[in-house]
């Protein structure tokens, strides 16, 4: 049996490592909105948006499909921003496309993270396995 390439997502436990890598990915993402200015409310639209997608990817399809849940929830974030706002709704299709298109590389952003906490998680049991072996 040929496996694929290991898929980096948020996991359905946390342990140290992921919530470290998880904080510092929301700080660079908090520290960019402020470089460019941003205001209160895209803040409050993009760590929610981000939240989100982390959600969905650990709750929905217990974890299994990501990717696929990092775009249903960009999907269904951008629809519900439509809603709200109280603009037309002939532009649906488009908004549905680009809420999943945005999710899909957020969910990959978000991936990403994981990956470094991977990285990280690995990089520490190494070390201390190096440490143990000296004594």
């Amino acid at each position: 049996m040929v496996s694929g390439p290991k898929l980096y997502s948020v996991p359905r436990k946390l342990d140290l490592a992921s919530l470290f890598v998880f904080t510092t990915g929301y700080g660079l993402l908090f520290a960019l909105m402020n470089l460019v200015h941003a205001s209160a409310l895209f803040f409050s639209i993009v760590a929610g948006f981000f939240t989100c997608v982390g959600v969905s990817q650990a709750a929905l399809f217990q974890g299994k499909s990501p990717r696929l849940a990092s775009c249903l929830t960009g999907a269904a974030y951008y629809f519900g921003i439509l809603l709200v706002s109280g603009m037309p709704l002939i532009g649906t299709v488009f908004v549905l496309l680009v809420g999943a298109a945005v999710g899909y590389v957020s969910g990959a952003c978000i991936g990403g993270v994981f990956l470094v906490a991977d990285v990280l998680r690995n990089r520490l049991r190494h070390d201390h396995k190096l440490d143990s072996e000296e004594v």
